[in-house]
Parts: structure tokens; C-alpha cells; sequence
């Protein structure tokens, strides 16, 4: 019998020159031993099943194992041993198998022989029983079968990678897995997490290649990898955050043009990305708002952007996680709300949060990142400050709009803080809690005029003093309404550097009050 030791390899050289095998016969003999394994494996869940009957059950059963020493709990252990028996045989064809296709073998095989083993599994559909089986079978075959399917993606004749036109052609053996990872994590058993790793590991393969991506994100079982990455077992959160930014950052042109085309995807992957950056644990909610701000950002993904942007549930999330504990999380969070702020069509609810917490974002962004030094960072936060400078100030109409100033210099009002101003106002309120954030029906009242809703878009202000990006340049940017927004965030650093100079010489300026432009 095939025994395990370190020096694993040397024993299957050994065993290969005294056993040969051809292609054909590795596939027989696996799949032969997958289907015993599957006998065996059925038999022992009855004779669990029975045993866990009634006591008036087992004391007939017992009665009848006193006439047959087959169904005595002697069988139970015998099925056992059995099993595993068959389990070392399928180890041993499977570590077999793996020499052949890496013609690590004595002789090596023959290209003909290599193309016959491939025809082989392919005909007998090998992949999908050792999938199907993979709870089966032993932790190192798990990896081997894991190796195996790697290796077989990657082999290629004639510019043609076999194995992936034929899992094209026969699209089960891919949704197959999907559905193991589910059922895997239902199971009781001490390696369904172990199952779920290794599948895990081999759909990541099959996301390399952009028709297996296809076959991934046409598939309703690619929506429980978000209720997975929620789980509280690390590794499988930590696999299934993988699998996610795996399908939806590896083809970014399928993505867009097959997957999020649909509205209902939009807006399905917008609720379940929200629920990751709300419930998570800190590496979820990291992980998938960075997610989230690698696709908005891109050019390609314009309509979900254009969704989420728009979407006032999507700014509360934002700025909630803005102000987390966690300075990384923060800085994965700013990188979405530098989008959001870009944006030059904000929608009304949009507008209202922001002018409604815009004393706090400022407050906010007076200690946010200042010992980060990198010049693109410092560069988009300034970009964001100006931006948030040109809304208007709330001001009530009993309060004289002279004195709208006094809000922003209220020690009282800060960014963690939910009290309204002590000033007769609407309120300035906190996104630390997304259910008090609402949309603001105060009157909006400026140094000149006070502007209808339906001219919120057209408010701005004169620059600050000191910022690096001049009045005219972000007025370029704001106001050029057929500009992408991620352009707009692009266009930051070239617009900072021309007007650095110009920057130093306003150093000192206090802003002003807002105006219609």
C-alpha cells in the first residue's frame, strides 16, 4: 500500500516503474474509485442514521445483528476502515495523475500520451465527479485534485487552452462548484470549511480566464459570496472577499458590459456592497469598500457609479465610515466620498446632506490625514475641501446672514457630534448616525439672494484662501457637465502643481460668503 511519507515523490517514482500506467488507465481507475467512495460513504450515513433511531428501533436492530454479524456495530468500524482504504487508493492514482501531467514520470510520456489523458477526463467527465466528491476525500487529495484542475486550466495545444473550451462547453462542472461552497458550509462535518477553502481557491483559477469569468457572473449563486464574506470564520469571509474582487476587477470590460448593463444587478450588488461596509467586521468592511471605490473610480463602470453616487443611503454609509476608529478604513472610505464630491450633477437629496453637515465635514477635514504625505492624497484633499467650501451655509431667515459666520466658528459643533447648532437653525447633524441624517427643507439664504432647490447645482463660492486649486480651475472642473468624474479626480494633480504659486500668494484669505454664479 501507498504509504505517506516525506519523501513522498521518490515513492511514487518507485511505484510508477513497478506499476506503469497509461493515461486511460489513471481516469478508470480514479473514477472507479470515486464511485466507491461514494457506495461506501452512503452505506456508513445509514448505518448513522439507524443508529440514532429510537431505543425500541435499536433494540429490534440489535436483536437482528445477534442473527447477522454484518448489520453488529463491528460493521460500522469495518465500513470505516474500509472507507479510508479506498480513500489511500484514490490519494495514490490522484498524486499519479499529477506526475503524468507534469511529465514528472520515468519515461516521460509522450505529448500523444498527454492528449489522450486530457480526451480521457474529458470524456468521462473526471472533473465533475472529483468536484462532486471532494468532501470525500482525504485533506492532501483535496490538493491534489486543487493542483490537478490548476495545472489542466492552464495546458494549452495549438494556441487553444483545452480544458477551458471544454468547461465552456460543459458549464456544469463550473456551477457545480459554486453550489459546493454552499452546501459545503451547511454540512456538520470537520472539513466542510477545508472543502469550501479549496474550491474556493480553484473558482479564483477559473476567474483568470474570461469565458470561465463569464459562466461565474451569469450564475445566482455568485450573490451568496456577499452573505459568506459576513460569516464570522476568518478564512471563509477572507476567501469569499477574494472570490468577490476576483470575478468583479479581473475583466473590467466583461463586468461593465455584461453584469452591470442590468439595472437589477446594480442595484442588487449596491445593497449587498452596503450591508458588507455596514455589518462587517473591520477586514469586510476594509475590503469591500475598497471594492467599491476600485470600480466607481473606473471609467468603464460609469453606470454604477452614476447609481451609487446618487444614492443619499450610499453618501450616510460613507461619511459614517469616515469617521471609524480605524485610520485605513477611513482612508478607504475618502477615496468613495472624493467621488461622490466630484460629482458635478449632484442630485437634490445629495446636496441636502452635504450642506447640511458641511460645517463638520470642514471641521472634520481640518485633522483628517495630516500625517499622510503623499502628494496625490494631499492633492485630492484639497480638492475635497474646496468643494465642500462652495456649498452654501444654512442660515435661518430670523438670524442676519452677516453673522452665518458665527456657525462655523462654534466650538460646540464637530464632526462627532449630533446637537444642533446653538443657533436658531435646522440643525447640523452628525453622519456618525445614519438614521438622523435627513434631507434638509430649511431655505438656503446667501450674501445675495436665496436660491430655489432646483438651482442647488449652480451654487458656488470664491476659492479659499491657501487652497492648492484655484477658483477658475475647479470651476473648469465643476462646471464642465459632460466631464467624467473620475477624470475630475485625475485632473486634480496636474490643476495643483500649475497653481501652486498662485496658491501662496492668497496664503492668509478668509473665505467668503456663498453667491449664485
Amino acid at each position: 500500500m501507498f504509504k505517506k511519507y516525506k519523501n513522498q515523490d521518490l515513492d511514487m517514482a518507485f511505484w510508477w516503474k513497478k506499476n506503469p500506467k497509461t493515461s486511460s488507465d489513471y481516469v478508470k481507475l480514479i473514477s472507479n474509485q470515486l464511485a466507491k467512495i461514494a457506495a461506501s460513504s452512503s452505506s456508513s450515513t445509514v448505518l448513522s442514521t439507524s443508529s440514532s433511531q429510537p431505543n425500541s428501533t435499536n433494540a429490534i436492530a440489535a436483536s437482528n445483528s445477534s442473527m447477522n454479524p454484518s448489520s453488529s456495530p463491528n460493521s460500522t468500524s469495518a465500513t470505516s476502515d474500509s472507507n479510508k482504504k479506498l480513500q489511500e487508493e484514490c490519494s495514490k492514482y490522484l498524486i499519479g495523475l499529477k506526475h503524468f501531467i507534469l511529465a514528472d514520470t520515468d519515461p516521460h510520456p509522450s505529448p500523444e500520451a498527454i492528449d489522450e489523458l486530457y480526451t480521457a477526463m474529458f470524456r468521462s467527465d473526471l472533473f465533475y465527479d472529483l468536484i462532486l466528491h471532494i468532501p470525500d476525500l482525504e485533506f492532501e487529495a483535496r490538493k491534489e485534485v486543487m493542483i490537478i484542475f490548476a495545472i489542466c486550466l492552464n495546458y494549452s495545444k495549438d494556441n487553444k487552452f483545452v480544458t477551458v473550451d471544454y468547461f465552456i462547453q460543459q458549464p456544469k462542472t463550473i456551477n457545480l462548484m459554486l453550489k459546493i461552497c454552499e452546501s459545503s458550509l451547511q454540512q456538520k462535518r470537520s472539513a466542510s470549511h477545508d472543502v469550501f477553502l479549496v474550491i474556493g481557491n480553484m473558482i479564483i483559477e477559473c476567474i483568470k480566464y474570461e469565458q470561465l469569468c463569464r459562466i461565474i457572473l451569469k450564475d445566482p449563486q455568485l450573490w451568496n459570496f456577499f452573505e459568506f464574506a459576513k460569516l464570522a470564520n476568518f478564512e471563509i469571509s477572507t476567501q469569499s472577499l477574494q472570490i468577490l474582487n476576483a470575478v468583479f476587477t479581473t475583466h473590467s470590460k466583461l463586468v461593465s458590459k455584461e453584469f452591470f448593463n442590468n439595472s437589477n444587478n446594480i442595484i442588487n450588488f449596491i445593497k449587498r456592497i452596503n450591508k458588507l461596509m455596514t455589518h462587517g467586521n473591520y477586514v469586510t468592511k476594509r475590503q469591500s469598500t475598497k471594492l467599491l471605490a476600485s470600480l466607481i473610480i473606473q471609467r468603464n463602470f460609469n453606470q454604477l457609479m452614476n447609481t451609487y453616487i446618487n444614492a443619499p443611503e450610499s453618501l450616510k454609509i460613507i461619511m459614517n465610515l469616515m469617521t471609524d476608529k480605524s485610520k485605513n478604513l477611513q482612508l478607504e472610505a475618502f477615496n468613495c466620498f472624493k467621488i461622490l464630491i466630484a460629482n458635478p450633477r449632484k442630485s437634490k437629496p445629495i446636496l441636502d446632506i452635504l450642506i447640511k453637515n458641511r460645517e463638520k465635514l470642514l471641521k472634520y477635514f481640518e485633522t483628517f490625514g495630516l500625517d499622510n504625505q503623499d502628494p496625490v492624497f494631499l492633492n485630492e484633499r484639497e480638492f475635497v475641501i474646496d468643494r465642500i467650501e462652495n456649498l452654501p451655509r444654512i442660515i435661518s431667515a430670523n438670524i442676519d446672514p452677516s453673522s452665518s459666520s458665527t456657525m462655523a466658528n462654534n466650538p460646540n459643533i464637530n464632526l462627532m457630534s449630533s446637537s444642533p447648532s446653538s443657533h436658531n437653525t435646522t440643525g447640523i447633524l452628525s453622519p456618525m448616525n445614519t438614521a438622523n441624517i435627513t434631507n434638509t427643507t430649511a431655505s438656503l439664504t446667501t450674501q445675495t439672494a436665496t436660491p430655489s432647490s432646483h438651482k442647488l447645482a449652480n451654487l458656488s463660492s470664491h476659492s479659499r484662501g491657501g487652497a492648492a486649486i484655484s477658483n477658475t480651475s475647479v470651476a473648469n472642473i465643476i462646471n464642465n457637465n459632460n466631464s467624467n468624474v473620475s477624470e475630475n479626480i485625475n485632473s486634480i494633480n496636474h490643476t495643483s502643481h500649475t497653481n501652486h504659486n498662485h496658491s501662496s500668494h492668497n496664503h492668509g484669505h478668509t473665505s467668503q460668503d456663498s453667491h449664485l454664479s
